[in-house]
Formats: structure tokens, sequence, C-alpha cells
């Protein structure tokens, strides 16, 4: 009986769909069964988000696919209350698509979500519906909380577009499956190494991440990389002195008193800047700079003010400078995921040499 069941899901693939109909899908997506490569949570995160549209009245919440009862925000928080469970907590989702199977790909339209929950006693919690029309402008534009492994420019719309996480058939054209094996086989079947929505959603070669760095003045410097960095900030320093307007809209003089105003001297910068990494090689721009005189900060520069001010280091160009990083930074924010100091180098080192998904994964090994 089971092969025979097995032998309808493969005949099911591989005559009923073969032409580019469209096949209604469900599926299932366990927050346990994602990796960290992705560099976010999926589950987690189309939770977080749902929920904030769905509160401020953006998104609508129905009680069923078919869309017959809206479930107010107030209604919500009143099943969270009585099932002493969370929204933003959920562990599985449902996924609503139908899938098109076309010689480049598969094309798949996202049509909703389906949020439940497990209270205490494993009773399933359905908290209702969401239709992704209305919540697909913010899975395009917000940015997803990624860790240190992720890419700041994914959004979670391309995620869902090009298939970026672990998922199970629980429908497959109106048909049931209830195990994970029926599941890989009917997909091994029907999508078998075709890519997902190849012509609207192309993956991307480029993989970026926000750093953010320090680099300060070091008392009796050892070492050429020290050297250098004391080097640049003074460097800095004997530009700057040359920028009386700029170190003033920088409110240079509002940090320093009387005494100090001749004797100042640049000691630190703090640096945020987009790494980029692809198959022709890596790279890094400025996002933002602030300058620490006598240990106080200016006001930031924004990339924008770092263009005008034009700023050039021996006779060359301050980001050329600084994008070569041949200096004794501290690495210490990663895709906005702080990075101990005691762990800083081995960061620098997994941005040098490890697959830029297992970042965390390198400096674990190290």
């Amino acid at each position: 009986m089971r092969l025979f069941k097995r032998f309808l899901l493969v005949l099911l693939c591989l005559t009923g769909f073969s032409s580019a109909a469209q096949v209604p899908v469900l599926l299932r997506v366990l927050s346990a069964e994602q990796i960290d490569t992705l560099g976010f949570d999926v589950v987690k995160e189309l939770s977080r988000i749902a929920y904030r549209e769905i509160r401020s009245g953006k998104v609508t919440l129905w009680n069923t696919a078919s869309k017959e009862i809206r479930i107010l925000p107030k209604s919500l928080e009143a099943i969270e209350q009585s099932s002493g469970t969370r929204f933003e907590d959920q562990e599985r989702i449902f996924i609503y698509e139908f899938w098109t199977r076309t010689a480049s790909g598969i094309m798949s339209n996202t049509t909703g979500l389906l949020f439940s929950n497990r209270n205490q006693f494993g009773e399933d919690i359905e908290y209702g519906f969401v239709d992704c029309n209305e919540l697909k402008s913010t899975l395009i534009s917000e940015p997803v909380r990624v860790n240190v492994n992720g890419d700041v420019r994914l959004s979670l719309w391309t995620v869902l577009q090009q298939k970026r996480y672990r998922y199970n058939l629980l429908q497959f054209a109106g048909k049931v499956i209830d195990n994970t094996a029926d599941s890989r086989q009917v997909m091994n079947n029907f999508i078998g190494s075709l890519p997902f929505n190849p012509e609207t959603d192309p993956v991307s070669p480029v993989i970026c991440k926000d750093v953010e760095w320090t680099l300060s003045t070091i008392r009796n410097p050892e070492g050429d990389r020290s050297k250098a960095g004391n080097g640049l900030l003074k460097s800095l320093e004997q530009w700057l002195r040359t920028e009386e307007d700029l170190f003033v809209s920088l409110g240079g003089y509002d940090v320093l008193n009387r005494q100090a105003r001749t004797t100042w001297s640049v000691n630190r910068i703090d640096v945020r800047e987009r790494w980029s990494k692809s198959p022709a090689g890596q790279f890094s721009e400025i996002v933002s700079m602030r300058i620490f005189i006598n240990d106080s900060a200016l006001n930031a520069l924004s990339r924008e003010a770092l263009n005008e001010a034009a700023i050039t280091l021996n006779e060359q160009a301050f980001e050329a400078t600084i994008s070569r990083h041949e200096f004794a930074y501290i690495i210490r924010n990663i895709n906005g995921v702080s990075i101990q100091r005691s762990e800083s180098y081995l960061y620098q080192k997994a941005l040098e040499q490890a697959e830029w998904n297992k970042i965390s994964d390198f400096v674990k090994e190290m």
C-alpha cells in the first residue's frame, strides 16, 4: 500500500502537471529546521513583521484562508492571553502558494500565510490567516534582522520567492502529504534541479554585510599595523586642522575647553562600512564615520558629507586608504550583532577567509 501510494505521488507529478498549469501547494515551515547559514529564522522574522503590521491595522488577520471573519488586534491579544502563547514566539507557519513549472524554473506565487502555535499542553492555537498581497510591500522593503552569517540586503520577499529556507509539503494539488519522505519525493519529481522564480528574482552572487569598527591611537605601538593606524589618525588630524569650517560644523570647538583648543588631537575614529563579496572579489564602502578628538566624539559624517569633504591623506583618497584595512582596527559590530573585543581578530579572519554564510562556524572552530 505504501509503495502504491508513492507511485501515485510520482505519477501525479510527472503526468498531471507537466505543462504550465498552476498547482496549489501548502508548505509547512518549522523554526527548528532552519539552518543558520541563512542568517536568520524565517519563521521568527515573518511572525515579527506580520504581528507588528496586524497590530497597527495595516494588515488584516482573517480566521481562515477563506477570509470570512476578520480578527481584530484586540481579539488577537485575547487569543494570546487565553492560550498563554505569544504570536511572535511561533515555531511554525504555513505558506499558501501556487507553483507553475516551466523550462527555465518553477514560478511560485505566494498568496497567504497561516499563523498558529501550541500552548503548554501541546494543543494547537490558530491565530489566523494573512493575505500576502497586504504584506508584500513590507516584505520587499524592510531589511531582515540578520546575524553575522546573513546578507543585509536580503528581503523576506526574496527569501520566499527563492525558497531560501527549509520546508515540507503538506498539500500538493489538493492531495494531503502526511510525511517528509513523500514530501521530498514530490519535490524531487516536480522541482528537480530547477530554480524558483529565476526571471523575477534571480539569485545575486553578491553578499553584503554591515561592519562597524574602531581605530584608536595605540601608545608604544608595536608592529606595522599598529604604526599604520597611528599614522592614519595623525594624517587625518593634520587634514582636519586645515578645514576650519568643517571642524566647526562637526562641533569641534563645542567639545573642547579653552586650554585644549590648540592642543587637541584625533585619537579615534568609528567607521561603519558596507562590505560586499562576489566571485570578482571583496570590497567595501564607507556608510558613515565619527571622529574623536581628545576622546570626545564629533558629529557623525555621512557618506555624502565624506564625499563632499574629499578627504585626502598623503595624496591618496581617504576611502581608498581605509578600504585596504592595513591597520590595527577593532570590529565592534557585524549586521547589528555586537562583537566582543576579544573576538574581533577572529571575525576579521573569518571575513577574510571563511564563506560568508558560515562566519559564526569559522569563529567557533578557531
